[in-house]
């Protein structure tokens, strides 16, 4: 679901040498919010300019969400916590053990223990798992490949039915 504005309010609103001072508020679906402080001739309606970017800031996030949902081929992406529970409890203990210990492992060459720390990363980073991203592939059949989840078990996990 696209994170909207969904409420827009001048919270503060001066004049001075014919210049208007003014802040609004833009409050998120997701209960974030947002500044915009500006100046603009004191003639003009600072309602009408906090309505129109408003509009405008709905209308872009709107059309970045479709062109998300084209790029993806409308793939609907999972919740972090969503994609860990597609994992058994004992394949999450086995990863978590793996993840904090694999820089140890001499059985690991320097530059895969580099590609699992910038996988790491950008998992830490990423609000949303996509089943089809070649990392989130990369990593899932790196896991299987090390024997952390069993055979089988990656292709499993990145279906949207297991």
């Amino acid at each position: 679901m696209t994170n909207l504005i969904i409420n827009s309010e001048i919270v503060q609103d001066s004049v001075a040498n014919n210049i208007r001072y003014v802040t609004e508020k833009h409050t998120f679906s997701d209960a974030t919010t947002l500044l915009h402080s500006y100046s603009l001739p004191s003639d003009l309606d600072a309602n009408a300019v906090l309505l129109l970017r408003a509009e405008n800031i709905n209308k872009s996030l709107t059309h970045k969400a479709e062109v998300e949902a084209l790029a993806t081929n409308y793939e609907i992406p999972l919740f972090k916590a969503e994609f860990r529970d597609k994992f058994t409890t004992e394949e999450q203990i086995a990863i978590d053990s793996f993840n904090d210990n694999y820089k140890t492992l001499s059985t690991l060459t320097p530059e895969l223990k580099a590609s699992i720390l910038s996988a790491l990363e950008y998992y830490k980073d990423a609000t949303k798992v996509y089943l089809s991203h070649p990392k989130t592939i990369a990593f899932v059949n790196m896991y299987e490949a090390l024997g952390i989840i069993a055979p089988g078990r990656a292709t499993e996990v990145l279906s949207y039915g297991g």
